[in-house]
């Protein structure tokens, strides 16, 4: 599947209003930015994720020290949410994003 921005603006836009009416720590901080190479990163809670794979609507985000540290963290989104989640990083979150 080609990067269709409208349906990054999409999530980023249910996440936004998700967030809004969340309570202060139910549900994690969660952006959709643009790399310096122009490719789209899942920001969630100072971690960043890069898009690995999309198979049948469904996309696999991993962490962005998966290559170079060997994190498993990793995230599975539908174009409208959230579906599965491995959060435990082996490393602390990112001081930069992008």
């Amino acid at each position: 599947m080609k990067f269709n921005l409208l349906s990054y603006i999409s999530l980023s836009r249910i996440y936004s209003d998700a967030i809004s009416k969340r309570k202060a720590a139910s549900l994690p901080s969660i952006q959709i930015v643009m790399s310096k190479r122009g490719k789209p990163l899942l920001c969630v809670d100072g971690y960043t994720y890069f898009k690995k794979t999309t198979l049948k609507g469904k996309t696999r985000w991993c962490c962005s020290t998966h290559v170079p540290r060997g994190c498993k963290a990793s995230i599975h989104t539908t174009d409208t949410e959230i579906i599965r989640t491995n959060t435990v990083h082996n490393h602390k979150p990112s001081n930069s994003v992008a």
